[in-house]
């Protein structure tokens, strides 16, 4: 594997760490294998920096030749699908998370060892979170006071990027209280809850570095390596705790000992976030390890709906079914949890799923017949790679009994929205998710091509949605990066009417949109994809699996 030079280290005077070339050696159709033997997460700086490049394959779509990038596409979008304008956080009167506009100054403090953690700052300061964003870590003068900068990024996440990707609006609860609540407990000085605070700066640094505030950037990164060298500790604390001396068996959680490993988790999430915001492509393995473990230990039974952890539980199933790594190995939320927490309160709008988490099951267990379909195909203990008619007739009634299931989510949808017509704009989403879904079960799991009549009209079906999303003001688009995929890998580049644009041009246009809105560089890494599988499967008359581009890119993604 080549270790290309991508500049940022020198830039930002980082130490790129790389992980044994020869982990990666080879493709891994049928599962992904875990990097190096360390326990320790680092912050490499990742390879693939290109993610705004246009990918697009000239040959196989019919563009104007001006719309060269993201931006072009907005301005040469036809009148019939004018592009919003720019997300402002103030459209539709998203809710602000309220809870860190309140900081006070406090006297600065230096960092000390992490062993120093344990004991918190004086009584008469405002807290100890005041004392740590206004601290300078830094002992060179010459070098940036990254600190300055805290308040900025505090109001930015409050105010712009977390009522931007979420799909409540000012009358409902957002779940990102859960994470700033837990930013802010001051109950005990913890390595875990600083660790929330700086992941939750690196992440809204990004944010504003892909905006354009390149001044961020060694912010960003700063923040971010001070999150995880602070959540390396407490990984390494806890498991200490499962000792040889009692069998590593779970013990039961003491109520601060719970609020300590929600606060790890949604930490570790934040910090995924800043990767997925940044267009990393790799460098999860240890982050989705440490989820399971604070998974298993905290969700022996449903939490109940609108706390804390069930908040986080949402949230940490987004990230686990929108995600490649699902379709290749074992989820992190089991489904029957996931689908006991979708009936806890079913007209309740989530902030990340909408109405839509009793769909995000069915896709679950899409994700599982996906992961028979290849495991089949590639061999196995008891697989040879054949389809006997046996194996033929399971996989395609299971499919069907999941295609009956979604038809049955449609109904029930569309009874709770008969009983609660101020929800009718959080049916969009819901629709556009059960639809990727369709068609999501009859590409990646029974290969059909794009060019068959059921993958045409699911698709065209799929686009309008979005594009209603994307055109008004109705929550969800937001969420919508894994329908958009979803939906782009099966459009086919003819059939449509010769007055009307492509459907590949419709993707076009949406991924230009979501670009420019939220500007995660993820989106543009999905989008490579997507050209790639367009390079490759002759117009729309074949199935190429998308899991086996990433294999060769090597590639893990978030949808999100």
């Amino acid at each position: 594997m080549t270790r290309p030079s991508c500049q940022a280290c020198v830039r930002l005077s980082k130490v790129c760490t790389w992980p044994e070339t020869d982990v990666y050696k080879g493709k891994r159709p049928s599962g992904r294998q875990g990097g190096g033997s360390s326990g320790i997460i680092t912050t490499n700086n990742e390879r693939e920096r290109s993610a705004l490049i246009d990918h697009r394959p000239k040959d196989q779509v019919n563009l104007p030749a001006e719309m060269k990038d993201f931006f072009d596409i907005l301005e040469s979008s036809s009148s019939n699908f004018s592009a919003p304008a720019s997300g402002n956080g103030e459209s539709g009167s998203f809710r602000s998370v309220s809870l860190l506009n309140n900081f006070g100054t406090a006297p600065p403090i230096k960092f000390g060892p992490l062993d120093d953690f344990s004991s918190s700052p004086s009584s008469d300061s405002i807290g100890w979170l005041n004392q740590l964003i206004h601290s300078n870590p830094k002992s060179d003068s010459t070098e940036l006071n990254i600190n300055s900068y805290a308040d900025d990024l505090l109001e930015h996440y409050s105010k712009f990027l977390s009522p931007l990707v979420s799909c409540t609006k000012e009358d409902l609860p957002s779940g990102f209280e859960a994470f700033t609540a837990l930013a802010l407990d001051e109950m005990d000085f913890r390595p875990s809850t600083s660790a929330l605070h700086l992941a939750i700066l690196s992440w809204t640094g990004r944010h504003l570095v892909n905006q354009g505030q390149l001044k961020y950037e060694s912010v960003s990164e700063e923040y971010g390596a001070q999150a995880i060298d602070l959540l390396n500790a407490s990984f390494q604390a806890l498991s200490t705790e499962n000792s040889p001396e009692d069998g590593g068996t779970e013990r039961v959680v003491s109520p601060d000992k719970e609020i300590e490993k929600m606060t790890l988790l949604a930490g570790t999430l934040m910090i995924m976030q800043h990767k997925i915001c940044r267009g990393d492509v790799w460098g999860y393995e240890k982050f989705v390890g440490h989820l399971k473990t604070l998974y298993r230990t905290l969700y022996g039974s449903c939490p109940d709906s609108g706390t804390k952890k069930f908040n986080l539980l949402e949230n940490l199933a987004y990230h686990d079914v929108l995600s490649s790594r699902i379709l290749l190995d074992s989820p992190i939320v089991a489904s029957s949890l996931l689908a006991e927490a979708a009936c806890k309160s079913p007209n309740s709008v989530y902030t990340l799923t909408g109405l839509s988490l009793p769909v995000f099951v069915r896709m679950h267990q899409t994700a599982e017949l996906i992961r028979e379909r290849r495991a089949n195909q590639f061999g196995g203990v008891d697989k040879d790679g054949t389809w006997t008619d046996e194996r033929l007739l399971d996989m395609v009634q299971k499919a069907q009994k999941l295609e009956s299931e979604l038809q049955l989510e449609k109904d029930k949808a569309s009874v709770l929205i008969s009983q609660n017509p101020d929800l009718q704009h959080h049916h969009y989403l819901h629709e556009a998710f059960r639809i990727a879904c369709l068609i999501f079960l009859h590409t990646s799991a029974l290969c059909s091509p794009p060019q068959s009549f059921t993958i045409r009209l699911l698709v065209r079906q799929a686009l309008s949605l979005l594009e209603v999303l994307a055109k008004r003001d109705i929550p969800g688009y937001c969420s919508a990066h894994w329908i958009l995929f979803v939906t782009g890998l099966a459009a086919s580049a003819t059939g449509h009417e010769p007055d009307k644009p492509s459907d590949r041009e419709r993707v076009e246009k949406l991924y230009a949109i979501m670009l420019d809105q939220f500007r995660f560089l993820n989106v543009s890494r999905s989008r490579m994809l997507v050209y790639t599988v367009w390079e490759r499967n002759d117009r729309g008359s074949l199935f190429v699996d998308w899991l086996d581009v990433a294999a060769e890119f090597d590639w893990d993604l978030f949808f999100v």
